[in-house]
């Protein structure tokens, strides 16, 4: 497995994949990104104070540590899609 990215790495990897395969994906709000033991959740920025960019069923994406890119839904439990990583890849090399 790969060394640990920043946050900036992990959504620049993360919206060359989007733009490669899904080049209308909410280009114009932007990507924001969470860490989580061995790697990042990213996912479209959203203004809390807008009902309107809060979207259940959204598109997110997992980004390994290992460089592995996984699609999930927003609309799972919060942690469901780590979790599921984590069990798919592996613990991290440091655990």
């Amino acid at each position: 497995m790969g060394a640990a990215m920043d946050k900036e790495d992990a959504i620049r990897v993360v919206s060359t994949y989007i733009q490669a395969r899904y080049p209308d994906y909410l280009a114009d709000q932007g990507l924001d990104a969470d860490r989580f033991e061995i790697g990042w959740v990213v996912y479209p920025k959203i203004d809390p104070t807008d009902i309107d960019s809060l979207r259940i069923g959204q598109t997110i994406f997992v980004l390994g540590d290992n460089g592995e890119i996984v699609e999930s839904s927003s609309s799972l439990p919060p942690g469901f899609a780590e979790e599921d990583f984590v069990q798919r890849y592996g613990e991290h090399p440091d655990a």
